[in-house]
């Protein structure tokens, strides 16, 4: 995360990351009440920032499949970087629209924070994290850009409205069980402003 280190010397992850989470919203028009699927986000990312995406579906239970791309049993999507923005991404077919999404946002992170270099790979899951990485900033994220915390407690408490059931038509359970994570960062308990005091100089009398 080099590149927001004059950012993390200063605020703490927490405020890093949700300053990251609502210039991104903010630049993609993306609306709580207004979802875009993986290749609609994928275009507007594309259009924004000049990535290439690619995307391809296999059945991640056929042997050849498993071996080509070394998967485990509960890797979700296999994502190649093959050069500076430009990745492949080959889901397994079961994977339904709203979980791709997760994951297509949840490998984007990695190279918002400098975490991969052309010809990395990524095995990712939708429920299981590999590294604190994956965990503390991935993770948190591609759930926030997907279902806000506030919108999480706004379903919760039973509140009703158009951007409600449209967050309703995303929750899958297992997006759901991913919300009620709570993060802790690691290594720093807590940053605050470092803003040097400043004297009042008053003019005497």
């Amino acid at each position: 995360m080099d590149k927001y280190k004059f950012l993390k010397d200063t605020i703490s992850d927490s405020v890093l990351e949700e300053v990251i989470i609502r210039t991104i919203a903010d630049i993609l028009l993306l609306q709580p009440y207004r979802f875009d699927n993986m290749q609609q986000l994928a275009y507007k990312i594309q259009r924004q920032w000049n990535y290439k995406f690619e995307f391809k579906y296999e059945n991640f239970k056929k042997k050849d499949v498993v071996e080509k791309y070394n998967l485990s049993p509960d890797t979700d999507v296999y994502v190649k970087v093959n050069d500076d923005k430009n990745f492949t991404f080959i889901f397994d077919k079961r994977v339904n629209k709203n979980l791709q999404r997760y994951l297509f946002l949840k490998a984007w992170a990695f190279d918002i924070f400098d975490e991969i270099q052309p010809g990395d790979e990524l095995r990712l899951s939708v429920m299981k994290c590999n590294s604190s990485f994956e965990r503390n900033w991935a993770e948190r994220l591609a759930i926030e850009l997907t279902m806000s915390n506030d919108n999480y407690y706004q379903m919760n408490e039973g509140c009703k409205g158009g951007h409600i059931i449209a967050n309703q038509r995303i929750m899958e359970p297992e997006l759901y069980n991913i919300r009620k994570h709570e993060y802790y960062e690691e290594g720093v308990l807590e940053r605050k402003w470092m803003i040097p005091e400043r004297k009042i100089m008053r003019k005497e009398d």
